[in-house]
């Protein structure tokens, strides 16, 4: 787990956030006034079921929303979930496809250039 101060601009605006970029956690998650601030709220077709430490929950809502690192605009979905303990979450799934490491040691994220460049083939 890392935090980094990173920028998140969607359909609505842009905010600087403490996000904590974790791969325990399976998704990437907003709360509910960050994601009203900055993007269009949009209903999920079927609720995210979330467990967390101490209970479960359920997503009903997300955003589109991209955030920034080195320059680069990475676009996503994010989750919104009531009483979330941080601003945002950057998720396992973000980090996967988006080749994404995490130096710990220099609470670094390290990014894959190949990665940034997208195909269609």
């Amino acid at each position: 787990m890392i935090y980094k101060t990173v920028r998140l601009t969607g359909s609505r605006g842009e905010r600087e956030v403490k996000a904590l970029f974790d791969t325990g956690s399976s998704r990437c998650f907003v709360s509910v006034d960050l994601a009203r601030s900055v993007g269009d709220v949009f209903p999920v077709a079927i609720p995210l079921e979330i467990e967390t430490a101490t209970a479960v929950t359920r997503a009903r809502e997300a955003i589109h929303a991209a955030v920034w690192l080195d320059g680069h605009a990475l676009q996503w979905v994010f989750y919104v979930v009531e009483d979330l303990t941080e601003s945002a979450i950057v998720g396992a799934d973000f980090l996967q496809i988006w080749k994404i490491k995490l130096d710990p040691e220099h609470e670094a994220l390290i990014l894959d250039p190949s990665a940034l460049k997208l195909k269609l083939v």
